[in-house]
């Protein structure tokens, strides 16, 4: 049900913008589209498997994940990526886009980077070290079975993509072109194995962000035991205990107290104003001031390397936020949901003019044309006339009004009898044409161009 609150935040800037297209017409009924295959070799698209990522490159044309390996679609015909260079894309999950218009992809067992030359797509792949590195224990460590892929990639402001696999924190070198694994994963499964916690198999990350000064956050995800965020100066990226590359003879007691202490130095773990206890993010927004704000528990703002709540007193503090987003008229929206319980908040509107904050759930029509509705939140999308789509796990909205103060915002859901049945979408993108493109866990890919909701099934 919608709520109301008065707060006082400043404006954001999203740190991976979106696109913005032309006007869709205001539309409250879709018409289903004739199955369509692909054309370049006359096989059906892959109809009952989960797309997870999406986006749109220089050229316009859709590039997204699937367990069917990596897709292109250039407006008449797909293209499907099953390996690069020794790389299996087949189940690959994780793409993002970096400020040259780059897409970078997670494959089973190092990236792939997706360019644009002329006309023509260039795909170079990057291949993890193949031996295993030491822990903060001196133990040679090994990626669990199964945790292969790349996940949770990262562009830094200098180039460098970051990535976690398995337990393992990485990056790619800009200037070897050469993958790096870093301490940090041994170093916190060492953590975790000495309080009782040390199944590989529940542990990863959720976040990343680098700060104005070059610092990097990274945010660990894992099903038993508290989530953290930890903090690495610029200065200690490179150094040779946390790229693995020291010295220290590990069988010698103190040469291997000395590399502990080193790498202890070097990761900080940011805690929350106040407690003793630290909380993961799961996205992050840089403001136009230059702050950056960490939503995950609440929305929060690094002070001192201290998070500190941007909302304190509100309901928004309370939730877990899964998803920030920016529109263009500079007023925010958050997604939300409720971890392990798989239940959420809805959708909260941050007008930043008036500064009321309103909240959004099924009640208003939210994700609420399907049998199963539970109110998460998984990612919001602005087409070019400024219509907000929001998806979740039971489907897809949009706001057919623009929320105003005093007035109930008249949204609609798409339905069965509009072609839509029922599925968790992952992720939304706007192309540069107007068109809306989303993917979702088991019906393939959606388009809604010209007024007509596309289908893309065998």
């Amino acid at each position: 049900m919608k709520k109301t609150i008065a707060i006082g935040i400043m404006l954001l800037v999203s740190v991976r913008g979106h696109n913005q297209g032309t006007a869709l017409k205001e539309q409250s009924q879709f018409t289903t589209s004739s199955k369509l295959v692909n054309p370049e070799k006359n096989t059906p698209f892959p109809y009952g498997h989960a797309i997870k990522e999406l986006a749109t490159d220089k050229l316009g044309h859709l590039w997204f994940t699937s367990t069917e390996g990596l897709y292109m679609y250039d407006g008449n015909a797909f293209r499907n990526y099953k390996e690069v260079e020794g790389l299996s894309l087949v189940g690959a999950v994780d793409l993002v886009q970096d400020k040259d218009g780059n897409i970078w992809v997670g494959a089973k067992g190092g990236l792939v980077k997706v360019s644009i030359e002329g006309t023509t797509p260039k795909l170079a792949g990057y291949a993890k070290p193949t031996t295993t590195a030491r822990n903060s224990s001196g133990i040679w460590t090994s990626e669990p079975p199964g945790n292969d892929f790349v996940h949770n990639i990262y562009i830094g402001m200098d180039g460098t993509a970051w990535f976690g696999s398995g337990y393992k924190l990485y990056y790619l070198d800009v200037t070897t072109k050469k993958i790096i694994e870093t301490a940090f994963g041994g170093f916190q499964y060492d953590k975790r194995k000495k309080a009782g916690r040390g199944n590989i198999d529940d542990f990863g990350f959720q976040g990343m962000q680098e700060d104005a000064e070059g610092n990097f956050l990274v945010a660990e995800a894992a099903c038993e035991g508290e989530q953290a965020t930890y903090l690495i100066h610029k200065a200690d990226k490179y150094n040779p205990c946390f790229t693995l590359k020291c010295n220290h003879n590990l069988s010698n007691a103190k040469e291997k107290d000395q590399h502990k202490n080193n790498l202890e130095k070097i990761f900080h773990l940011v805690k929350v104003k106040g407690t003793d206890k630290s909380v993961a993010f799961y996205s992050s927004f840089k403001m136009r001031s230059g702050e950056i704000y960490y939503a995950g528990q609440g929305l929060n703002k690094l002070v001192n390397g201290q998070f500190v709540s941007v909302m304190s007193s509100t309901e928004l503090d309370k939730d877990i936020i899964t998803k920030l987003f920016q529109d263009s008229k500079g007023n925010l929206w958050f997604g939300t949901a409720e971890g392990m319980n798989f239940e959420g908040k809805g959708v909260y509107f941050y007008n930043t003019t008036t500064h009321q904050l309103q909240n959004f759930d099924k009640a208003d029509g939210l994700l609420s044309g399907l049998p199963f509705s539970n109110n998460v939140v998984t990612c919001i999308a602005e087409d070019g006339n400024g219509k907000i789509w929001v998806a979740g796990d039971a489907g897809l909205s949009f706001f057919a009004k623009y929320p105003e103060k005093g007035k109930r915002p008249v949204i609609k859901t798409l339905e069965k009898a509009d072609g839509m049945d029922e599925s968790h979408i992952y992720s939304i993108v706007s192309d540069k044409t107007g068109n809306i493109w989303f993917g979702t866990w088991n019906l393939g890919l959606f388009g809604i161009k010209a007024d007509k909701l596309n289908k893309y099934t065998e």
